[in-house]
């Protein structure tokens, strides 16, 4: 339960830089091998090249 809010919160703190910057959660495509995933997802993928929780919840998630 803590790691599932652990993560829960770090993916609302991204929600709410993204809403404060008035920044678009998609991009144009979204799929696997797309060069822009759109920035919420991008910026998720960023913050997992640093947080191993994140990166588990990433590439076990479906």
């Amino acid at each position: 339960v803590k790691k599932n809010r652990t993560v829960i919160g770090k993916i609302i703190d991204v929600v709410r830089l993204l809403g404060k910057l008035n920044l678009p959660f998609r991009g144009h495509r979204e799929d696997k091998h797309s060069l822009n995933k759109g920035v919420f997802k991008e910026f998720l993928e960023h913050i997992a090249k640093s947080d191993s929780l994140i990166e588990d919840h990433l590439r076990n998630s479906a």
